[in-house]
């Protein structure tokens, strides 16, 4: 097909009568581009969404885990110091064995592998409440007679996405009076 005999047939395909060349519109092919473009767009950026939302969770998880397991020796740290303004042995109260503590304990009580619950005014105890999805284990191993000394191993459970989640935090306590 020469030159002149091609320009020759789109003039006359484009001059027919029966194509109405005033509509305005898409075509078929334009439309699904155009779809394919956004879609190729938009959905790395929702997936990343939504990846940002599950990675934050699982940090926030963590953070409030990492607090409940450090209170989890704190707790002990002060029924020990409590033992001492007292005069009795550091140690009285905190046998070998596994325990659950809150915020306020005087004394540990036998573990029983209770689901925190968190009040209105963000404090978790084992009472009234929105039940949580942690659980809270203290481990308490004393030392030799010479060294004088108590371990203290805190570990907060929880379940996400599936899997069993941990966080654990170990101290050891001494008499030094």
């Amino acid at each position: 097909m020469d030159r002149m005999s091609l320009k020759f047939f789109v003039q006359r395909y484009f001059s027919r009568k029966d194509i109405n060349h005033s509509q305005k519109g898409f075509t078929l092919v334009e439309v699904l581009t155009a779809l394919f473009v956004l879609t190729v767009g938009i959905v790395p950026i929702v997936a990343v969404g939504f990846s940002a939302r599950r990675i934050a969770v699982s940090v926030e998880h963590n953070l409030v885990a990492a607090m409940l397991a450090q209170e989890g020796v704190e707790v002990v740290r002060a029924i020990r110091d409590t033992n001492w303004i007292a005069s009795a042995p550091f140690d009285a109260g905190l046998a070998d064995g596994e325990y659950e503590v809150v915020w306020n304990s005087t004394a540990t009580m036998p573990y029983a592998g209770r689901f925190f619950s968190i009040s209105p005014v963000g404090i978790y105890s084992y009472g009234a409440g929105t039940t949580t999805k942690f659980q809270r284990k203290i481990s308490l191993n004393k030392g030799s007679a010479i060294d004088r000394s108590l371990k203290v191993t805190s570990t907060v459970f929880w379940n996400e996405h599936q899997s069993s989640k941990s966080v654990a935090i170990e101290d050891h306590l001494f008499n030094w009076r």
